[in-house]
């Protein structure tokens, strides 16, 4: 049925092309749905669905192709997915942004345009679906000597630095986290100890810009959960 279902879903722009104008029309959105459904044999609910997994599929599959020619070991050593090519019409409304690694910080940013944690949390609410959650898998995290901010909580964060952490598994995350790592090691001018994460913030900001919307979302989503997990970690 995915094979089917790729073949199909290239006739019928109005549901995934962000650039078409009828990708706003409901009507023409919901007719083609129906038409699919009714190619397939299964309810409109269950076309929906399936198209929505695959999206997400080709999605997760191309970022774990990206993170593995992005690393420069060379070839990829494992088999692409077989629908990776014929799904390859979603890229241009899908997946075009820059790569995280060619993203260079510029400070500081306006704390204005930065996003308050009261909209990050409505956005996510009004986005992103339970489906397109990542499941969190405990790995070590990078030593807190590694992101020194010359501020008074050096003991505190050395202490933290032995807890275990728990962190996303996507390839995209783990190259921002290491990203803003190699930033705040190369920061070392003394701020002020209430303003020494925004330069971190504000590459992060930046970041998120510049990347697909539904990867964005995906990320902050992530970025809360382990900011989250880390401060229920502090009072245990």
């Amino acid at each position: 049925m995915e094979e089917k279902l790729a073949l199909l879903l290239k006739r019928y722009p109005a549901i995934w092309d962000r650039k078409s104008r009828d990708f706003k029309n409901l009507t023409k959105k919901e007719n083609s749905f129906k038409e699919i459904a009714k190619a397939l044999n299964v309810s409109v609910e269950i076309a929906q669905a399936k198209y929505k997994s695959l999206r997400e599929k080709y999605r997760k599959e191309k970022l774990k192709i990206d993170a593995a020619t992005c690393n420069g070991s060379g070839p990829i050593d494992f088999e692409p997915w077989y629908l990776l090519d014929r799904l390859s019409f979603f890229d241009d409304v899908m997946l075009k942004r820059r790569t995280i690694t060619n993203v260079i910080p510029t400070l500081p940013v306006e704390d204005s345009i930065l996003p308050t944690q009261d909209e990050i949390k409505m956005e996510l609410l009004n986005d992103v679906q339970p489906e397109e959650m990542y499941t969190i898998e405990p790995i070590s995290s990078p030593e807190s000597s590694q992101i020194s901010t010359h501020t008074s909580n050096n003991n505190t964060s050395n202490k933290l630095s032995h807890k275990k952490r728990r962190y996303s598994n996507s390839p995209a995350l783990h190259m921002m986290i290491n990203k803003i790592a190699t930033v705040a090691t190369e920061t070392s001018t003394p701020v002020r100890s209430h303003n020494r994460f925004q330069g971190i913030g504000s590459y992060v900001a930046e970041t998120l810009n510049l990347m697909a919307e539904e990867n964005a979302d995906a990320c902050v989503l992530e970025i809360i959960t382990i900011l989250n997990n880390h401060r229920k970690q502090e009072k245990m």
